[in-house]
């Protein structure tokens, strides 16, 4: 009997994939009548439901739209982006009848279910009525060799949950510290032998990019973190209202890679909210680098695209900060998408220009400040393509009259040397920055226009958030601290740098690249990464490491591409070493594997026994949190008088936020940082003094207030204070903090004070 692959379903014979659907369907709706007379079957629907909310939806919308044989990776990586679009459209529409009095809350299981089951059934029509003749099915196809490493590849998630209960329950690192190495063990071996099957290469992506934002994720059980927290706030707020509030002035409740997917996908596929943000969400972002890996070897070649995306993975930045920022793993998701179809021969024409605009328009809805930089750099790189164009054209001798009124310019212009019409064009890029405009000037309306003062502070927070800010000298110790270890750090993060620069100049001299356009975004990534990190005005408001990571999205072909030719120069001039390819990608190998000790931390912790990665250190001071200190937010959240303001350090306040009344413009109601100095001290920031001298916009109640201590505190007898963009350590005896306080509080993990 032969398998059907179901990773290309789209190329199923119609009425098998019909059948699939609606059992599925009727699965869900079967598990949710039980569910109702309070009979939970354990597992199904969460398995079901996964695959009805993030998978049917894509696959046939891919159906609708005719297209076929794309292969397995492709298939899958659409159908995602097309589910998760379609999804944030439903919601979308849900909201909307809300607004209009046609329902009373509007994302709760029945509205969902009904909506999404007629959604399914019309699409199903649809894909019947357009596409039933295709039947063309390919088969699940494994080799024994294949076969074995697929089962290896599949341990390594399966170690990695191990790893981080073992620390979660006993504080042992020991096994996340043995798959930081065997990870990179993993990728040393793929890029120095031939004897792992290419064809396995999307998969080894996808699981170790998985390992490494499991081992930071689900460290804790808890919502833990900066960024996210807040995004918690608003999903839970959507879940428990049924409703979205669009109009609230809030940063994170702009983006529908918050306020729709979460609360979607943990009503219909029933999963907690907290795993969804932890588990679900680091699920989807380990398809980002595969995306990528499918740009890369449409460049390059497969070996070059699996050091690049490896590249991207081993970053702090991807498996640190951005389990952390649920928006931009979205969001970059989708750019992933859009810089495939890009460098894609298969989709061509109007349906390219069609997923081109959903993908963009979903990644400017899924995150403000991403969907501003792509903006940028699109518009840098449409510029560098009229500007080639111009260049070509009377290079070639052609008269300025001529290439002005070309009849064929509007196909002709920008075309990259492709026989196609641009996508990157003057009117996609114009397009973008009307919808950002629209989405958040207009529809998430009180993020900007709420007040002058209001629109510099969002602004400014497009490029800044709290992992930026207080997080990068906490996560990378290698940036603030000196050493032996430090400094060889830094030195091997500016040769990678040197590698892409070379790489791109190298590039840009042979002109054989295979994409125009590609090129230029990478041109235009790099100028505006520059930028970032050399000019003063944007340095400081741009955290560097996360645009450096964006960058590298662009740029990761580039580094590998420039190491190679670095490498190979060099063997040149050695005696005894004969230059070659093979040789020059082990060596980048070696310099990969020794950059993820590095950047996992795992160096610092073996030889210093301490690191800035949460996940191997439980003696950092960090915003994850343990049991004692959610019950003591939970008591706190259900006995507090809500005219009372609430006090805590920059480590703890978080963990309030997700319990209290709420976000503004990134900062939890009702609860106040504590930090260095007053408004006259140049580094207040805007929150409160550690020794209550009051600024106009924070007066006394009256009502009292209280000071929340975590574990952290009770242990060292510290705060964490906020002090410019970092913080620093006050001990709480040399403050008035606790100044006429009383206890009301301490199950020994966490202490409340009221006054």
């Amino acid at each position: 009997m032969r398998a059907n692959n179901p990773f290309e379903a789209n190329d199923w014979n119609i009425k098998e994939l019909l059948i699939a659907v609606w059992g599925i369907q009727l699965v869900l709706w079967l598990t949710a009548v039980l569910g109702s007379f309070g009979i939970d079957v354990p597992i199904v629907p969460q398995l079901v439901g996964i695959i009805y909310v993030l998978f049917l939806p894509g696959i046939l919308l891919l159906r609708t739209l005719r297209l076929h044989k794309l292969g397995s990776v492709e298939t899958l990586l659409y159908t995602v982006g097309l589910s998760l679009a379609f999804d944030m459209a439903v919601g979308l529409l849900l909201t909307a009848a809300g607004a209009l009095n046609l329902l009373s809350r509007p994302i709760s299981l029945p509205p969902l279910l009904i909506s999404f089951s007629a959604a399914i059934f019309a699409l199903s029509l649809l894909a019947y009525r357009r596409d039933k003749n295709f039947d063309d099915p390919e088969p699940v196809r494994f080799t024994d060799r294949s076969l074995q490493w697929s089962l290896f590849l599949a341990l390594l998630p399966i170690i990695c949950v191990f790893g981080t209960y073992l620390m979660n329950g006993y504080g042992s690192n020991a096994l996340l510290l043995v798959v930081y190495v065997s990870v990179g063990l993993t990728m040393l071996f793929i890029a120095v032998s031939e004897k792992f099957p290419k064809e396995l290469y999307p998969l080894a992506i996808f699981v170790i990019a998985l390992v490494m934002l499991f081992s930071t994720s689900l460290i804790s059980p808890y919502i833990s973190g900066w960024d996210i927290t807040g995004e918690y706030y608003d999903a839970a707020l959507v879940v428990g209202n049924g409703a979205w509030n669009w109009a609230i002035p809030d940063p994170y409740n702009s983006c529908l890679s918050v306020v729709m997917i979460p609360p979607i996908v943990s009503i219909l596929a029933k999963i907690d909210l907290v795993y969804v943000f932890k588990a679900v969400y680091s699920v989807l972002f380990a398809l980002m680098p595969v995306g990528l890996y499918a740009v890369f070897k449409r460049l390059t070649d497969e070996k070059i695209a699996f050091l690049s995306a490896f590249f991207v993975i081993c970053s702090f930045t991807f498996f640190i900060d951005l389990t952390q920022l649920a928006r931009q793993e979205i969001a970059e998701l989708f750019l992933a998408l859009v810089l495939l179809l890009f460098v894609s021969n298969e989709i061509k024409g109007s349906l390219n220009r069609l997923l081109l605009l959903v993908f963009t328009f979903s990644l400017i809805v899924s995150h403000y400040a991403l969907g501003i930089i792509f903006i940028g750099i699109a518009s840098a790189a449409f510029c560098a393509l009229y500007v080639n164009y111009y260049r070509k054209a009377l290079s070639s001798g052609r008269r300025a009259w001529e290439i002005n009124h070309s009849k064929r310019r509007d196909d002709a212009v920008l075309s990259g040397g492709e026989n196609r019409s641009e996508p990157l064009n003057l009117l996609f890029v114009v397009l973008l920055g009307v919808v950002w405009l629209f989405w958040y000037s207009i529809i998430a309306r009180g993020v900007i226009t709420t007040s002058s003062a209001v629109d510099t502070r969002f602004l400014v927070s497009l490029f800044s958030s709290d992992v930026g800010a207080a997080g990068s000298a906490g996560i990378s110790s290698a940036v603030a601290t000196t050493g032996p270890l430090h400094n060889a750090a830094t030195g091997l993060r500016l040769l990678f740098e040197g590698f892409i620069v070379v790489g791109l100049i190298a590039t840009l001299l042979r002109r054989r690249f295979k994409n125009t356009t590609y090129l230029c975004l990478a041109v235009a990534a790099l100028a505006l990464l520059a930028a970032a990190a050399f000019l003063p005005n944007v340095a400081s408001e741009l955290n560097v490491t996360r645009f450096y990571h964006i960058a590298s999205l662009f740029l990761a072909p580039f580094c590998i591409v420039g190491g190679i030719f670095v490498v190979s120069t060099v063997q040149k001039y050695l005696p005894l070493m004969k230059p070659s390819r093979a040789s020059s990608i082990k060596v980048i190998a070696v310099l990969l594997f020794v950059s993820l000790l590095f950047e996992s931390n795992a160096l610092y912790q073996v030889v210093e026994h301490s690191s800035g990665n949460f996940a191997l250190d439980n003696q950092l001071d960090w915003p994850v949190y343990n049991r004692q200190e959610v019950t003591a937010a939970h008591w706190w959240s259900a006995t507090k008088n809500n005219s009372s303001l609430t006090y805590a350090d920059i480590l703890r306040y978080q963990l309030l936020g997700t319990l209290g009344e709420g976000y503004v413009f990134g900062q939890p109601t009702g609860i106040r940082i504590l930090v260095v100095g007053g408004p006259s001290d140049p580094r207040y920031s805007g929150s409160v003094d550690v020794n209550a001298t009051w600024n106009s916009s924070y007066v006394w109640t009256g009502n009292g207030s209280y000071v929340f201590l975590g574990t952290k505190n009770i242990e060292s007898g510290e705060l964490a204070l906020r002090a410019g963009s970092g913080y620093v350590y006050l001990p709480l005896n040399q403050t008035d903090v606790l100044l006429g306080r009383s206890e009301v509080y301490d199950n020994g993990g966490a202490q409340i004070y009221f006054r």
